[in-house]
Order: C-alpha cells, then sequence, then structure tokens
C-alpha cells in the first residue's frame, strides 16, 4: 500500500507555509486534483490509510469507505458537495465534504489551484446521543428523576429494568415514563427515542 506523504520528502525542502493548518486538524483532510491525484494528506487521513478505511494505487485515491473510484471522482468533478458514507473495517460513519480548494490556500503551499480540498467528518454517535437527550432534559424541564428514567431508556433498557436499576417500583418507572410522554409530547415511548437517536428536530 503506498504510504501517503504531506509533501515531496526532499532533504532541503522545508513544508509548505500552509501545510501546518491543514495538519493540526484533528479531522482526515486530504487535498487532491480532480481526477483523484493525491496533492496532501495530514496525519489523521494517514491513520484511516493504516487502518484500511481507504487505498491508494499510483499516487491516486482508490476508495475512501464505501465510496468508490468512480464516486470520488464524480464529487471531486462537482467541486463543492458533501456524501455520507460508512467506512470499514471498523463500521464507522460521517460524511465527507467536498470544497474547491481556497486560492490562497493553494498559492501559500504551492498545490494547484483546481485542486479540491475534502474533509471526512466522522460522526460520534453516543456524544450526539447524550446531547440530545441534554437538550430534551433542558427543553421540557424534566426532574432529575426524570433524566434518569430518560438517560436509561436512552441507553437501552426497558421500564422493568429501569425500575431494577434505580431501586423503584416497576409503577413508579411508568408514571415516570407517562410524564415523560406528557412533557415532550412524544407520541409513544419508542418515538420519542427515535427522536433521541436521530437527527430530527427533538420534540417539546
Amino acid at each position: 500500500m503506498r504510504t501517503m506523504t504531506n509533501w515531496p520528502q526532499r532533504p532541503t525542502e522545508a513544508p509548505p507555509p500552509a501545510a501546518p493548518l491543514w495538519a493540526a486538524l484533528p479531522l482526515p483532510v486530504w487535498v487532491l486534483r480532480p481526477a483523484r491525484e493525491l496533492v496532501y494528506a495530514n496525519a489523521a487521513a494517514r491513520e484511516l490509510e493504516s487502518e484500511g478505511a481507504l487505498t491508494m494505487a499510483a499516487g491516486r485515491l482508490m476508495h475512501l469507505g464505501s465510496l468508490s473510484a468512480v464516486a470520488l471522482e464524480g464529487l471531486l468533478r462537482l467541486g463543492s458537495t458533501r456524501s455520507p458514507l460508512w467506512l470499514a473495517p471498523s463500521g464507522r460513519t460521517g460524511w465527507l465534504q467536498v470544497t474547491p480548494l481556497p486560492r490562497a490556500a493553494a498559492l501559500a503551499a504551492g498545490w494547484p489551484e483546481e485542486a479540491r480540498l475534502l474533509c471526512l467528518h466522522l460522526d460520534q454517535p453516543e456524544l450526539t446521543h447524550r446531547a440530545r437527550v441534554e437538550a430534551l432534559c433542558q427543553r421540557v424541564r424534566l426532574s432529575p428523576a426524570e433524566r434518569s428514567v430518560l438517560m436509561l431508556l436512552a441507553d437501552g433498557l426497558v421500564p422493568q429494568a429501569v425500575a431494577r436499576q434505580l431501586g423503584i417500583q416497576l409503577s413508579t418507572a411508568r408514571t415516570h415514563v407517562r410524564r415523560l410522554l406528557a412533557k415532550s409530547r412524544a407520541p409513544s415511548l419508542v418515538q420519542l427515542l427515535r427522536w433521541l437517536g436521530s437527527a430530527e428536530p427533538l420534540p417539546g
């Protein structure tokens, strides 16, 4: 497998001035010509290659996660778009943002002006899920007990298991569930939990 490099590795050549900006980003970043020819990849992008989430051949990006060479080339030619994708073998998901490389950045780094900037935004479902639970708790003013019940339900526990976990009666747990539904205006517990696990607007 070909190793991606930040810039040509000549002993006397210093990194391009713009490279530290991209190198410092925690998300994977590539600069590619429209025909998938690699110009630059930061450390996060190279780490994905070492994990087997992408392949390179003859200096070209052949696939990135679920995106084939043909799909990638289509996105690069569009110039400004985004596409969902999943990464094997980890099973992580995210979306790829493709934009024209800013002219100033291209000039500063000595990169071709027709190059495209690719940024991979990886989903963090655990953080997103918790953030949506917290947002709902604040929006509909849940009590501490109702919040505890909701957190356990959002983790996949059924009301019986919630009651056992919190050391309360099943009838009390069910009362909390009814209050959750009333406060959030959710038609059912299933729908409430679906809202918490999706990108749809939260109820309430």
